[in-house]
């Protein structure tokens, strides 16, 4: 909508950027259209790059996941002014693997995000994750920020096509494990699998 809304121009630097969304919602506000917004952010690191993947994601190295993080942080504190009046209906974090991330990290990040958005008390808010990646500590954590749905990056179980997509670390044990652990905790389970 917002893209539709300013035009042609597709090239704008973040103040821009920033000045575009205040200007879209000043007139969603003044036509009395009830707006939904949906929230959503990539983390494009993962243990390894599935050959099947055709997100944006590479293999993660320490220094380049501390620096995204760091900037993903002041992205938000950049845009929380703009949004401070909106309720956004849904989250969903996707990527890449955000599980990928220590549970400090993950904490950090929503230490933030909460403090600088409002998310409606009964939206989705969905996080995904990769079975060899999500523990207890982080489902709990999850939990505790509102978080209700996972969505877990299972795709197959047959062992010939998890060794030859990059994936043969993950088995059905695990897989298991980690689903009847969100489930305990109230959680609704989606599992990824591919056909063919």
């Amino acid at each position: 909508d917002l893209m539709h809304w300013i035009g042609n121009q597709t090239f704008l630097n973040a103040e821009e950027v920033r000045q575009k969304w205040a200007e879209y919602l000043r007139a969603q506000k003044n036509q009395k259209t009830s707006q939904i917004l949906n929230f959503y952010i990539h983390i494009p690191f993962c243990r390894s790059k599935c050959s099947y993947c055709m997100y944006y994601s590479k293999p993660v190295v320490k220094k380049e996941l501390t620096g995204y993080l760091e900037k993903l942080i002041k992205q938000i504190n950049f845009s929380k002014k703009t949004f401070s009046g909106v309720e956004f209906s849904s989250l969903y974090i996707g990527g890449g693997t955000p599980s990928i991330l220590s549970a400090k990290q993950l904490k950090k990040v929503f230490d933030n995000l909460f403090g600088a958005f409002n998310f409606r008390k009964d939206g989705e808010k969905t996080f995904e994750s990769n079975p060899e990646s999500i523990t207890l500590e982080k489902l709990t954590l999850l939990k505790k920020f509102g978080f209700n749905r996972i969505s877990f990056g299972v795709q197959t179980f047959n062992k010939k096509v998890l060794s030859s997509s990059n994936r043969d670390y993950q088995n059905y044990e695990l897989v298991k494990n980690v689903i009847k652990n969100a489930k305990k905790l109230g959680f609704e389970v989606n599992a990824d699998l591919m056909i063919g």
